[in-house]
C-alpha cells in the first residue's frame, strides 16, 4: 500500500473513531468503566491512529499530490479558507454556547 493510501485510511479510522466515541459509544463505556478509564482508552485509540498517519505523512515524496489544481483553484480554496477562519474566529465573540465561570448558578 502506498504511503498516501496508508495516510488516507489512518486519517479515516482516526475521524471514525473520535466520531463513534464522542456519541454512539461514550455513555455505554463511561458507564462500564468510569471518566477516567474512559479518557484513558479514548487517548490510547486516538495515538493508535494518529502515530501511523504521521508516520505514513512523513514517507510521502515532497511534491507528491493526487491531482494538480491551477492558480486559479488554489487561489478560490485560499479565498474560502481565510473567510472560513474568519468566521470561526468570530464566532467565539460572544458565543452563548461557551461555558462561562458561575454558570451553573446563573442556572439554579
Amino acid at each position: 500500500m502506498s504511503p498516501t493510501n496508508q495516510l488516507i485510511l489512518f486519517m479515516a479510522l482516526f475521524l471514525l473513531q473520535h466520531f463513534a466515541m464522542s456519541h454512539p459509544l461514550r455513555a455505554p463505556m463511561v458507564k462500564k468503566m468510569g471518566e477516567k478509564a474512559f479518557q484513558g482508552v479514548y487517548s490510547l485509540l486516538s495515538f493508535a491512529t494518529l502515530i501511523p498517519a504521521i508516520w505514513a505523512y512523513q514517507k510521502i515524496a515532497p511534491g507528491a499530490s493526487y491531482w494538480a489544481v491551477g492558480s486559479v483553484l488554489w487561489s478560490i480554496a485560499t479565498a474560502l479558507m481565510w473567510l472560513g477562519s474568519v468566521l470561526f474566529v468570530g464566532s467565539f465573540v460572544g458565543n452563548p454556547a461557551l461555558p462561562q465561570p458561575g454558570a451553573g448558578q446563573m442556572a439554579a
